[in-house]
């Protein structure tokens, strides 16, 4: 990771402070701009957190100025310092794959044949190379099946080699090991990604016993349901689960469940990575491939190999489409997808194999051509889930600006999560906003100098969170219930950070829905903070 240091990051260590003053001065709205300024609502929170000031940073900026504010700029606290921005980093990810890619790419999965399809036999060696495709889930598998049907095939007599070479193995490496490697968030980037490399479980306790399903239906996977039922509310459900995934054979995969499961629990979910993604894609190829009716006339034998440069291609499947993966990647915060959509760019420059570096390098290359001048920024996979991940509030905030007006500027803003409604912010601020999310603003409200998207004139909060152990921060819009529309860049980097400061943002946010920046006056005072 020591690689990493050459994008001139700066360390700066957060301690502690007690009794440090904020000044908050007084100024005019004809002078309105302010970097050494926290409102005094998340003060407050500060305060009674024990929360030291170097831990905090914001940047906020009007997008929507009209005569009253047009003297508006921003205000901040901390904008220029470089702060672990955790998952809003994916912000950074999608804008730019956007803008080189186009909303309408798909991601591709390809199949060479060396051998010959025969009245409904096809027969050789089958390669199956992928290149990426972050949401390759059974429907899509599904699909790509039934266009190898459309070409003649019913019945295979072919050994399967999967061809992964499209990413250099570094990219695995690309992000620190917590130890939580059965967990869903850590999944690596793989170009035969299969379903996220995820086993779903959903159990539900029935009259006499629990019923176990799962997803996606594998070959060679067989289910050991061992849970009994007791009397009691579905609270805190799975310590009284036990999970193990092991492999009995060559072929054969199992999953035991032991312990008890409480009556009124009713399809509760439970997730797992345990399967090799190889593994795992091959039991869901022979799965997939049967399902639409395909027949294999031997046992299949899959095995890893690269595709032979004179193979013919049979078939190129175009998978997810770009504007569909940064959905599901800023809505839910997924992370491998955020990995992929990272990687692709730079894939699609050099078409062979691509690292984590080269990904870096192509970020950095879009970025110097849009005029971004972050020399603090550090980026290790731009998914978030990072340790040594680094920018500056301010600067979120100006690829928030570039964003709020870009080409494709819609469909961004339409992946970002909206407060109470979707997402992962689908449980945040809901009393706060339920009267006035989605309320369609008046056009004479507020005259943009600049076009905005439609979702923009609908009050609320569009904002991407991010969330690690010592990391609580969010970016995207605020739309105010007058219509002024705020960009907004928060973060929070402490050792107390999974203790609820959440709120630290969730206060911000609150401030700039009822026009805090705008009713700052001359009695302002001095406040005290950590």
């Amino acid at each position: 990771m020591l690689n990493f240091l050459k994008f001139n990051y700066i360390h700066r260590s957060f301690q502690l402070i007690i009794g440090v003053g904020l000044l908050v001065a007084s100024y005019s709205l004809n002078a309105f701009s302010r970097d050494d300024f926290i409102p005094p609502e998340v003060q407050k929170v500060l305060v009674s957190k024990n929360i030291p000031s170097d831990s905090f940073a914001f940047s906020v900026t009007l997008l929507n100025p009209d005569d009253s504010t047009k003297h508006f700029h921003s205000i901040g606290w901390n904008a220029d310092l470089p702060m672990n921005p955790a998952s809003t980093i994916k912000l950074l990810t999608t804008i730019s794959a956007l803008d080189q890619l186009g909303p309408e790419y798909r991601f591709k999965t390809k199949l060479y044949l060396k051998g010959k399809i025969d009245r409904g036999v096809l027969e050789g060696q089958l390669y199956v190379k992928g290149f990426g495709d972050p949401k390759m889930v059974p429907e899509s598998l599904v699909k790509l099946m039934e266009q190898l049907k459309s070409l003649g095939v019913n019945k295979i007599n072919a050994d399967i080699s999967l061809d992964m070479t499209a990413y250099n193995p570094s990219v695995k490496e690309s992000a620190p090991n917590d130890g939580e490697e059965s967990k869903s968030y850590n999944v690596s980037p793989n170009p035969l990604l299969y379903s996220f490399q995820t086993i779903s479980f959903h159990l539900s306790a029935t009259k006499k016993n629990v019923a176990i399903s799962y997803t996606p239906l594998l070959a060679n996977f067989k289910v050991n349901n061992r849970l009994k039922i007791f009397q009691g509310d579905c609270i805190d459900w799975r310590k009284n689960i036990k999970l193990s995934l092991f492999q009995e054979d060559d072929e054969q995969w199992a999953a035991n469940f032991d312990g008890k499961l409480p009556s009124k629990c009713n399809d509760v979910l439970f997730n797992i990575v345990s399967i090799p993604n190889d593994q795992f894609f091959k039991m869901g190829f022979i799965s997939v491939w049967e399902s639409v009716g395909g027949t294999w006339l031997k046992k299949p034998n899959f095995q890893n190999n690269k595709v032979p440069n004179d193979t013919p291609l049979i078939l190129e499947f175009a998978g997810t489409s770009l504007n569909e993966a940064v959905v599901d990647t800023n809505k839910f915060s997924n992370n491998v997808m955020a990995r992929h959509i990272f990687l692709t760019p730079a894939l699609e420059n050099n078409k062979l194999q691509v690292s984590t570096l080269d990904a870096i390098s192509q970020t950095q290359k879009w970025l110097k051509e849009h005029q971004f001048n972050m020399s603090e920024l550090i980026l290790e996979n731009g998914s978030g889930l990072s340790d040594i991940e680094r920018i500056s509030s301010q600067h979120m905030n100006d690829l928030l600006r570039y964003a709020a007006t870009s080409k494709h500027n819609d469909i961004f803003i339409n992946s970002l999560p909206i407060a109470g409604v979707d997402g992962t912010m689908r449980h945040r601020l809901v009393n706060q906003f339920k009267n006035f999310v989605n309320n369609v603003l008046q056009k004479n409200t507020s005259q943009s100098t600049v076009p905005l998207p439609e979702k923009l004139q609908q009050s609320g909060a569009y904002i991407k969170t991010g969330s690690l152990r010592n990391v609580r921060s969010i970016a995207g819009f605020v739309v105010s219930k007058s219509g002024k529309i705020y960009a907004i860049s928060s973060m929070v980097n402490h050792i107390k950070a999974n203790e609820g400061l959440n709120i630290v943002n969730d206060a911000l946010i609150v401030w700039l829905s009822e026009d805090g920046p705008l009713k700052i006056s001359a009695d302002t005072k001095t406040s005290q903070i950590p």
